[in-house]
C-alpha cells in the first residue's frame, strides 16, 4: 500500500495574480493609527511613492477629523476620512485613482494586482469599520487574499466583498 499524504491540497494562496508580502509595508494596527492612511501608506509604497504616514493623515485632513456618535462606535471615527482621497492622489501623481463602491468587477481588482499595485478596501471580511489591503486573488476570483489592519497582520483569505475600495491605477 502505497502511503498517502494528510493533506493533497497546496498549503498557500491559489495562483492567482497576488503581491509578494515582501513587497509590502504590512497594515500594522498601533495605538492612535488611522487604518485609511496606514493601508494607503503600505498600496502607495508597493506602486513606487513613498509618502511617509504622517503626511498622508495631513493631506487626507485626516489627523485633524473625529465623528463621534452616541455609541462612541469605531465606524463613526473612520466614517469620512477618506472625502478629500481622490484630490490628494491626484496631487500625488495617481489621476487615475478612483473610490468605488463594492458593487465594481473583479476584473478591475485583477488589473490593479497584475500591474503591483495592491488595493485598499474599507469593510472586507472580519473588519467591517475600517481599512484592509488586498493584495491577491484567486484564479477563480472566489476569494481575496490580503491583510487586515491588526496588530499582527497575517495573509488570510475572504470572500469578495466590502463598502467601497481604493484602486490607485
Amino acid at each position: 500500500m502505497s502511503p498517502k499524504r494528510l493533506f493533497e491540497q497546496p498549503s498557500g494562496p491559489p495562483q492567482g495574480p497576488r503581491l509578494d508580502a515582501a513587497q509590502l509595508i504590512l497594515p500594522r494596527r498601533s495605538t492612535g493609527l488611522c487604518g485609511l492612511a496606514v493601508c494607503l501608506h503600505s498600496a502607495l509604497d508597493a506602486a513606487g511613492l513613498h509618502v511617509a504616514y504622517s503626511r498622508l493623515m495631513g493631506l487626507l485632513n485626516a489627523a485633524f477629523m473625529l465623528r463621534v456618535d452616541e455609541d462612541f462606535s469605531l465606524a463613526a471615527a473612520v466614517e469620512s476620512r477618506w472625502t478629500r482621497l481622490d484630490e490628494t492622489l491626484a496631487d500625488l501623481g495617481f489621476e487615475d485613482a478612483r473610490l468605488l463602491d463594492a458593487s465594481s468587477p473583479d476584473d478591475l481588482i485583477r488589473a490593479e494586482l497584475i500591474a503591483g499595485r495592491a488595493v485598499c478596501a474599507l469593510g472586507w471580511a472580519h473588519t467591517p469599520a475600517d481599512w484592509s489591503l488586498i493584495s491577491g486573488l484567486s484564479d477563480d476570483g472566489l476569494q481575496w487574499w490580503g491583510y487586515e489592519f491588526c496588530a499582527a497582520p497575517v495573509l488570510f483569505s475572504a470572500a469578495p466583498g466590502c463598502r467601497i475600495f481604493l484602486a490607485t491605477g
